[in-house]
């Protein structure tokens, strides 16, 4: 019997498995990242309809105090919101700060957000949700800004 001819066939085996397994894994891994980009596109897809359809505000006052403003929020809807981004506008002047607040179905309250270096001229808040499992796929919890539900107020 011919070794050498055998020992060509196995390397071509080795390698035709090799290839194979090689192939296996990189598909493995590529399924795996599409599926994880579609559940992440699917949670911001429920993120928003929950934006859309349970969130809602409205800004009944805002009042300047010391080095504050003190901003009452209502919330119209029954969602519960955790965190309000505060936007001073005026003119083309703009400064953004966050304030940490839970307010819960159909409340209102007073959320006390440092004064702005300028005097604005109108107050806009935009509400976050935090959204967890089951209502997510592929993480336990997540945050939003739901930027389309804003509520603005003219001082």
């Amino acid at each position: 019997m011919n070794k050498k001819g055998v020992s060509q066939i196995i390397v071509v085996a080795l390698m035709v498995v090799l290839t194979i397994s090689l192939g296996f894994l990189v598909f493995k891994w590529m399924s795996g990242t599409v599926r994880e980009g579609g559940q992440k596109g699917g949670d911001r897809a429920i993120a928003q309809d929950n934006c859309r359809e349970e969130v809602k505000i409205r800004v009944n006052s805002a009042e300047k105090q010391g080095d504050f403003h003190i901003i009452n929020v209502e919330n119209l809807k029954q969602k519960l919101l955790s965190d309000f981004i505060i936007r001073y506008e005026r003119g083309g002047e703009l400064e953004v700060k966050k304030a940490r607040q839970v307010l819960g179905r159909y409340e209102n309250t007073n959320i006390k957000v440092s004064s702005p270096s300028f005097v604005p001229s109108v107050v806009k808040v935009i509400p976050q949700i935090i959204l967890e499992k089951p209502e997510l796929k592929s993480m336990d919890k997540g945050w939003w800004l739901c930027s389309q539900q804003m509520a603005t107020y003219t001082l």
